[in-house]
């Protein structure tokens, strides 16, 4: 019994190295919850770069919604303004944090009505060929 334990243990072990391995660590992935009228939706996340190389967000899409663009909050000549940005950069071993004032997804035209508790899934595509999709909780 004592063998058939510390084999099993053997095997688990590179499998749980592997899981953690992982080089993005997507965290409080939401989009505030607006009236259905309102054609545009602000979106948040953290992404978490575990690897050794930096990683850039190029773009990211979703079905519920037409167009998803990369915008940041900055203060330009005295005024704050959402500007539009080509690509977001995550630092080896650094974090991005999309939040509220700062960076963040602008998503335009949803498909369908998004309600508090729901979730909707988007693709987030990096310039070296990689993607991954994350559902995003719709929050009041």
């Amino acid at each position: 019994m004592k063998r058939l334990r510390i084999l099993l243990l053997c095997m688990a072990l590179p499998l749980a190295a592997w899981a953690t391995n992982d080089p993005l660590t997507v965290r409080n992935a939401w989009i505030k919850q607006l009236p259905p009228v309102v054609p545009v939706r602000a979106g948040y996340v953290t992404l978490v770069n575990n690897g050794k190389q930096p990683l850039r967000l190029v773009a990211v899409s979703g079905e519920d919604f037409a167009r998803v663009e990369l915008h940041e909050t900055e203060l330009v000549d005295g005024t704050m303004r959402m500007l539009q940005r080509d690509a977001f950069d995550i630092p080896a071993g650094g974090a991005l944090e999309l939040k509220p004032g700062g960076k963040h997804l602008m998503l335009f035209d949803p498909a369908r009505p998004l309600s508090a508790g729901d979730s909707t899934e988007l693709l987030l595509e990096f310039d070296d060929g990689s993607s991954v999709r994350q559902a995003f909780e719709i929050r009041p």
